[in-house]
């Protein structure tokens, strides 16, 4: 069985996210401008972007054998310390993406 991994970007106007085998090829990938309209609406388009990579390369949620999400700003532990573009603070992002993703 393949392993999968997300990687998502969370740039000044765009998302961006990537699905890659244990190799490190790019199987999928998919972007959509970044329209922040608070922490729950932010998780979920995180989410459906890793989904649609997902599906793209035919695979589900249980496949990914992590995500990594990179974001202007500092995260500890899976909680927004801080970001330079959209507010976050004191946000656990990691929880939201979870309870979204699957």
């Amino acid at each position: 069985m393949s392993r999968f991994f997300i990687g998502i970007d969370v740039g000044g106007t765009n998302l961006k996210a990537g699905l890659t085998d244990e190799t490190g090829r790019l199987l999928a990938a998919a972007r959509r401008p970044l329209d922040f309209r608070g922490a729950e609406t932010f998780a979920a388009d995180l989410a459906d972007l890793a989904a649609e990579v997902l599906s793209t390369a035919g695979a589900v949620p249980g496949d990914a054998e992590g995500v990594g999400i990179g974001l202007p700003g500092a995260v500890s532990g899976g909680e927004v310390l801080y970001t330079t573009n959209i507010p976050l603070e004191r946000t656990d992002l990691a929880a939201l993406f979870r309870r979204r993703l699957g």
